[in-house]
């Protein structure tokens, strides 16, 4: 029961072999069912089907919805509905085996309880295999009771997450086939998913049961080691740190620098900008934004320095971040804080494992809280994906959020590109920041910043400035608009330009292993399947048991009490455990702590099996064992204490 009080029939049951189950929101497409089975369904036959007594609402920032009693949506609506409204069309399917609602509980996840409900089929079952979203109903009136066939025993999944996450608003199937399907379902003939992959970003691929060979489907695995740069025997589980680089990527990058060095003139003054020119160009593309709105800057933090120097802070501003917010930008937001009086820092407090619909409350209501005035800069530094714990935030739904509480949205996106899909044109950030040299194997160190022409007004610097800088003093012809923003990143001084370069080789080489969703897919079931495994050897869990924080790493709770250790104490520990895992094991997982919990962060990659994530763990838990003999120890003159995320490249 929730905080308002869902009260349910007492029926909860598990479903047996042979069982029929009623489907009401996206599971009514037989594609979808199809894929979350992991089968093409030739047992089960489907047929159209009235639920009385419950409506299905929209759950807030989703497109699927959530079905409750009717007695408590009047709660929820505040009144009542007419009775043709008080039910819900959707699907009743026919021999459902105990594998079947297995998988089907996952995808339904914590928000949803199965219950045992009666339904009246609508028309003759027929095999799922050969029905079609004709065999499924749209949303004509409903017929009379006394007009409905035998109801029929069936299960199907309620909504019991609370009422508060819901909407008033009816869902409709008929909007979710012509609006979102696109999102679930592709219409090749291969039948390959996205959102479906995804169910709250969970990825159906990892309802395949672990026995299967991921590295088979894909070719991926430990052949892939060796198109990388790694000393025989080491296994990387730690590449969300610094990223690793493809042989074929480090090859076209020594090429270019013979090149630079054989004419350093041609190649500084001419060769270079050409290429950097087509490189902005490409990686425009690769995240749906123009290319004059897309500048090369050495990392993340490099990037978000830059945006938050050139804002002309005033008395009364206020910079939100979050607990989670990067070590070296929290740093940067105090010394911009420390250098301008008057500017105030808000910290929201985030502990995962969060969903995230709540979330999102959570920043509406925060967001809310803040005194505003006329004149007032408001700005949130918002993670794409969190250092650590390794979890996806819904940055797309916080950027609309920011933009109707009137503030600016950054985006430190250092884990974004190369690791999930990218859409700068429709999730509208005032500012956005990507490492390249992570996720996307270009060289160390590169990344993307983007200012979107509306906001190119706010950027009159670079770091550090150099000939681009245009001051209102200059005689004219003055550079201005997308032409001056360009202009002031193409030279900021003498460094190496090849890594900025090399984003041109590292989109070659992903395309030419298979492109943007074999990769992701392979990276992100690794991940689930890696977490399952690891904690498994561990006797833990996993941070995200669901699937919905997860993209290409996973976070797995290490056992060792740390509830009662000082700062030196963490400190130790954590040199201990990283010291261990490069000198005896040959390894390395990102050990971090978070809840007054211990973690490993483990970065699942293309040539990752389920068997490092094995070997990691019996690393880690020798580890745990010799600390549990031994305790640790704390040095006379101690190290200066890491913060969380300090064990990365940002």
């Amino acid at each position: 029961m929730s905080s308002f009080g869902i009260h349910l029939p007492p029926t909860v049951m598990t479903a047996q072999a042979g069982e029929a189950a009623f489907f009401y929101g996206t599971l009514m497409h037989p594609k979808i069912i199809k894929r979350v089975l992991s089968n093409k369904g030739n047992h089960l036959t489907v047929c159209p089907a009235i639920l009385l007594d419950y409506t299905r609402h929209q759950v807030k920032h989703a497109d699927y919805p959530g079905v409750v009693p009717y007695a408590q949506t009047r709660r929820l609506l505040g009144g009542d509905l007419a009775e043709p409204e008080r039910c819900v069309r959707g699907s009743l399917v026919f021999g459902l085996t105990k594998e079947d609602f297995r998988l089907l509980d996952i995808f339904e996840g914590s928000e949803y309880t199965q219950y045992r409900i009666s339904a009246h089929p609508l028309g003759q079952p027929e095999p799922l295999d050969r029905a079609s979203l004709q065999t499924l109903p749209a949303s004509p009136i409903p017929p009379s009771p006394s007009d409905l066939r035998t109801s029929v025993s069936a299960y199907t999944y309620i909504y019991t997450a609370g009422l508060e996450f819901l909407t008033p608003d009816i869902w409709s199937y008929d909007t979710f086939v012509k609006e979102k399907l696109w999102r679930w379902v592709n219409d090749d003939d291969d039948e390959e998913y996205a959102e479906t992959d995804a169910k709250r970003h969970l990825v159906a691929t990892d309802f395949i049961d672990e026995s299967d060979s991921t590295e088979d489907m894909t070719g991926f695995g430990k052949a892939m080691l060796s198109e990388f740069c790694f000393d025989e025997g080491y296994v990387n589980l730690n590449h969300g740190s610094f990223g690793s680089l493809p042989r074929q990527v480090l090859d076209a990058t020594e090429i270019m620098a013979r090149e630079a060095e054989g004419a350093p003139d041609l190649f500084m003054r001419r060769t270079y900008l050409q290429l950097l020119a087509n490189v902005r160009a490409r990686i425009a593309k690769f995240i749906n934004a123009e290319a004059d709105e897309c500048v090369i800057v050495p990392n993340t933090t490099h990037g978000i320095n830059t945006v938050l120097m050139n804002i002309n802070w005033k008395e009364g501003d206020i910079i939100v971040a979050f607990t989670t917010t990067y070590g070296a930008v929290g740093s940067t937001l105090r010394a911009v804080r420390d250098r301008n009086l008057g500017l105030s820092l808000k910290i929201i407090n985030l502990t995962y494992p969060m969903r995230h619909v709540e979330l999102l409350e959570m920043f509406k209501k925060e967001l809310a809280s803040i005194p505003r005035r006329d004149g007032q800069t408001v700005l949130c530094v918002l993670d794409g994906i969190v250092s650590v714990p390794g979890v996806i935030m819904p940055w797309q739904e916080m950027c609309k959020i920011c933009k109707d509480y009137k503030v600016l949205s950054l985006v430190d996106g250092a884990h974004l590109v190369g690791q999930i899909p990218v859409d700068l044109d429709a999730a509208k950030p005032d500012f956005w920041i990507s490492n390249c040299h992570k996720w996307l194997y270009s060289k160390r160190g590169s990344a993307i910043l983007y200012v979107p022409h509306r906001n190119q007004h706010f950027i009159t610097i670079a770091l550090p400035v150099s000939i681009g800088y245009v001051s209102p003093d200059d005689p004219p012809p003055r550079l201005d608009g997308p032409a001056r923003f360009v202009r002031l990143f193409e030279w900021t001084g003498t460094i190496d330009m090849i890594p900025f370069l090399s984003i041109d080789a590292a989109l070659n080489f992903r395309e030419a292993i298979g492109g943007e969703k074999k990769i992701n897919d392979y990276c992100h079931s690794m991940a689930m399947q890696g977490g399952r495994r690891l904690a498994a050897v561990l006797g833990t869990r996993a941070l995200d048991e669901t699937g919905e924080l997860t993209a290409s790493m996973t976070n797995v709770l290490v056992p060792v009490d740390i509830s009662q250790f000082s700062g030196e104490e963490l400190g130790a520990l954590l040199s201990n455990f990283n010291n261990t895992l490069l000198d005896k094991y040959n390894c390395f997982a990102g050990i971090y702590f978070h809840d007054k919990k211990c973690w490993v962060r483990c970065s699942a990659q293309i040539w990752i099996e389920l068997s490092d994530f094995e070997y990691v763990g019996k690393a880690l838990l020798e580890i745990c064992r010799d600390y549990a003999k031994r305790g640790v120890d704390v040095p006379a003159a101690a190290d200066v204490i890491m913060d969380e995320e300090e064990f990365e490249d940002h």
